[in-house]
C-alpha cells in the first residue's frame, strides 16, 4: 500500500512512515520554514519496523520541520522515484492542526487541515494531496500483511530490506512466539501472558525461509498466540507463502480461538 506517505498519531501527533514505499526515509532537520533545504546536506533514516516511538524517524516532531525522501515503488528500471518534500506539523490560531508541504526549495507550498477520527489511531497523509482514509476503523481489524522495511543489522551496520510479513494492530493487539510447538498442542495453559509483546513486527516476516531449491519454506513447529483488540486469543500457524496457483507472495495460515 503506497497511497501514503506519513500517519499522524491521534494521541500525541507523533509522525510515522510508511515503510511499504521502498528505502522511505526521514529526519528533523530544524531551521525556519522559509529557509532552502538541500537534501544532500541532511542524514535520513528509517521507521524501526518494532513500532517504538524511540525507534520513529520524525516521531514527536510539533513545530519542528522534517525532510522526507518519498522513497520509490521499487527496484530496478521500471522503479518510479516520489522525491523530496518537507513538513511541519502545526497548529493554527484556533486550535486545528495544520500540515504544511513543500518542494525542498520551497515550491509547491500547502496547507493540509488534520483531522482525527474516534475510531482511528491515525490519520493517513499523501504529501501531495492530502489527507487519504485507506485504513479500517482501528477495532476492526487485528493482523496486517504487507511489505515492510526490516533493519538488517540495526545496531551495527544497518542494512534496510524490503519484506513480506505480518504486523500486529498499534492499537492494544498483543502476540507471543512459541518455537518448537505443535499447532494442536497450544492452548490456554501453555501460554504465559506477561511474555506477550506489542511489538509491531513480532510475527514479522521470518516464519519462512529461502531455500534455492524449493523456494521459500515455512518453519516447521512454529506458532504464534495472538491477544486482539477483545482480549480474546487465537494460535495461528503459517502453511505456506504461495497460493494454489504457485504465485508467492500469498501467505497460507491456520488458526484457532482458544476457549477457557
Amino acid at each position: 500500500v503506497i497511497e501514503w506517505d506519513i500517519a499522524i498519531a491521534k494521541d500525541d501527533q507523533h509522525i510515522i512512515l510508511n515503510s511499504a514505499k521502498t528505502n522511505l526515509r526521514a529526519a528533523k532537520i530544524g531551521g525556519e520554514w522559509t529557509d532552502e533545504v538541500i537534501p544532500e546536506e541532511h542524514e535520513l533514516d528509517w521507521d524501526s519496523p518494532d513500532g517504538e516511538i524511540q525507534g520513529r524517524a520524525i516521531g514527536l516532531a510539533m513545530d519542528e520541520i522534517f525532510l522526507i525522501d518519498r522513497g520509490s515503488t521499487g527496484s530496478g528500471a521500471d522503479t518510479e522515484q516520489f522525491g523530496y518534500k518537507i513538513g511541519m506539523l502545526t497548529t493554527s490560531d484556533n486550535g486545528d492542526f495544520e500540515l504544511l508541504v513543500a518542494d525542498p526549495d520551497g515550491e509547491n507550498e500547502q496547507n493540509f487541515v488534520i483531522t482525527f477520527s474516534e475510531d482511528h489511531s491515525y490519520t493517513f497523509i499523501n504529501l501531495d494531496s492530502g489527507i487519504i482514509e485507506i485504513a479500517p476503523p482501528a477495532a476492526d481489524w487485528d493482523l496486517l500483511f504487507t511489505s515492510y522495511l526490516h533493519i538488517f543489522d540495526a545496531e551495527t551496520f544497518p542494512f534496510p530490506y524490503q519484506v513480506t510479513g505480518c504486523m500486529l494492530n498499534w492499537e492494544g493487539v498483543r502476540a507471543i512466539e512459541l518455537e518448537n510447538t505443535e499447532f494442536e498442542s497450544v492452548d490456554l495453559s501453555v501460554i504465559n501472558t506477561d511474555t506477550f509483546s506489542q511489538e509491531l513486527d513480532i510475527i514479522g516476516y521470518d516464519w519462512k525461509i529461502y531455500d534455492f531449491d524449493l523456494g521459500f519454506i515455512i518453519r516447521e513447529n512454529r506458532v504464534y498466540v495472538i491477544e486482539d483488540y477483545e482480549g480474546d486469543y487465537y494460535k495461528l500457524a503459517f502453511t505456506s507463502f504461495y497460493n494454489a496457483e504457485g504465485v508467492k507472495g500469498n501467505p497460507q495460515f491456520e488458526f484457532q480461538k482458544l476457549q477457557p
